[in-house]
């Protein structure tokens, strides 16, 4: 089992960075090619989550014990972040505030992506994982922690974000 598991993280750790390489190689080719825009630089600062995923994957090959705390609260900050930006728009469409109509593809789409992260948060909360990280909390214990770590890294995105904002656009309110 224990061998098995090991290969698991092997495999997830390089999905994880062959992920990261992707995505954020994709935009700097975009962005050296087409120049590096104010939109491509939100859109680097409200996926800078991702990057995350750079470090998680060196602890989980690793095996270091804070690969599974880091695993935890960044995907469960994904997961509470897709919820929380699905219900936002929702608001923001049927409350008449923005005028685009509603598009139940890209909500098909948001919907996987709470089931992927869903689907990490519990394989990861499962014992036999936390076993392999020597996590020896109860549930208990390690769920308000991994909530608490998850909110406040939550709060410093959104900072980071709405600063980001500001510094493209000073006229913005």
């Amino acid at each position: 089992m224990e061998k098995r598991l090991r290969i698991f993280m092997i495999i997830f750790a390089v999905s994880l960075l062959v992920f990261v390489i992707s995505y954020y190689g994709y935009y700097m080719y975009i962005g050296f090619m087409w120049v590096l825009n104010d939109r491509m630089l939100m859109l680097l600062v409200s996926d800078g989550l991702f990057i995350l995923f750079l470090p998680l994957a060196i602890v989980l090959l690793l095996r270091l014990r804070s690969a599974w705390w880091l695993t935890m609260i960044l995907f469960t900050q994904l997961f509470v972040a897709k919820i929380i930006a699905i219900f936002a728009n929702l608001f923001l469409v049927f409350s008449g505030t923005i005028a685009e109509p509603l598009q139940w593809s890209g909500y098909v789409l948001e919907l996987i992506f709470i089931f992927v992260y869903l689907l990490i948060i519990i394989v990861f909360a499962m014992p036999s994982i936390r076993d392999f990280f020597t996590i020896t909390l109860t549930p208990k214990q390690w769920v308000w922690r991994v909530f608490a770590g998850a909110m406040l890294l939550y709060i410093l995105h959104f900072l980071i974000t709405m600063g980001t904002v500001y510094f493209v656009n000073p006229q913005a309110p």
